[in-house]
């Protein structure tokens, strides 16, 4: 009777490592990992280059610069997909790498502005909205 018991804890414990995504490497990305971005500066055009990992996708309604709590209009340089998101329904998404650009002249330069934007990992995993604080 005790071997059975413990045949049965290693079926069950064995059965739930096979199940686990980690067990085949399956483990998802951090925001970080998945979102990366650099910034630059032509003529009087900012631009900031998203670079997205395969399967990453970027809500275009999350997409917002601000200065001084203020949203900077800005044009966005990439293709836009609909997609039925199962977090928040249909969806205008960028699941390519993109660019957002936005003129410099409104703007003093050695300012900062706030970049926020929100994506997912393949339909799975939704991140955090990311706040980041860059100097232009």
């Amino acid at each position: 009777m005790n071997l059975l018991k413990h045949l049965l804890i290693f079926t069950v414990t064995f059965s739930l490592a096979l199940s686990s995504d980690d067990f085949f490497g399956n483990s998802y990305p951090s925001s970080k990992q998945a979102i990366d971005f650099n910034v630059s500066k032509k003529g009087n055009n900012y631009y900031i280059n998203f670079i997205l990992l395969e399967d990453v996708y970027v809500y275009k309604n999350k997409l917002k610069i601000l200065k001084d709590s203020k949203e900077i209009t800005f044009k966005i340089i990439g293709k836009t997909i609909i997609q039925k998101d199962k977090f928040f329904g249909e969806q205008e998404i960028l699941d390519e790498n993109f660019v957002i650009s936005f003129k410099s002249f409104d703007y003093v330069s050695n300012e900062q502005i706030q970049l926020e934007y929100q994506g997912c990992f393949d339909n799975k995993i939704c991140f955090n909205k990311e706040i980041k604080r860059i100097s232009i």
